[in-house]
């Protein structure tokens, strides 16, 4: 009986005795599962960046400009900017947002350039679509460093 109880003991002791500490080794797996993980999610981020591609955001402020003259007071601007029509954002979304804009009945349209993305073949339906922009004093635009490469 003495017998198995020291066995027993000892065996708790190794029970309760801390596991040696592992050295610590570079898992080479990682390296040639790390590009099969990226081209897994691929798929999932190219949803998204579609999806980011194709919102539309008003966002409405109020500026108070002091000295500003009267006739200015109450004017209410549209400034559309960095619209990249391409095949990821295609002259039909473009009209979504024409229609959005107009429906705001803004003073003036400023448009601040980045039609198109590098993706020849774009401008001429760019500029159908926001030949249907109306505003009573004007719409304006310029040009943007995407818009010179679109020739």
């Amino acid at each position: 009986m003495q017998i198995e109880t020291k066995k027993n003991i000892g065996l708790e002791r190794q029970l309760q005795s801390p596991a040696p500490a592992r050295r610590w080794r570079f898992d080479w797996d990682f390296i040639f599962e790390l590009p099969l993980m990226a081209i897994a999610a691929l798929p999932r981020l190219t949803d998204v960046a579609r999806a980011e591609a194709r919102s539309i955001t008003i966002t409405k402020r109020t500026l108070e400009i002091p000295q500003l003259p009267g006739a200015f007071d109450g004017l209410t601007v549209a400034f559309l900017t960095d619209l990249h029509c391409s095949p990821t954002t295609p002259p039909a979304f473009l009209q979504q947002v024409v229609d959005q804009t107009n429906r705001l009945h803004p003073d003036v349209i400023l448009l601040g350039g980045d039609y198109v993305t590098h993706v020849d073949g774009y401008a001429d339906a760019v500029g159908e679509v926001l030949a249907r922009l109306h505003a009573h004093l004007g719409v304006y635009g310029v040009l943007g460093n995407h818009d010179y490469y679109d020739r």
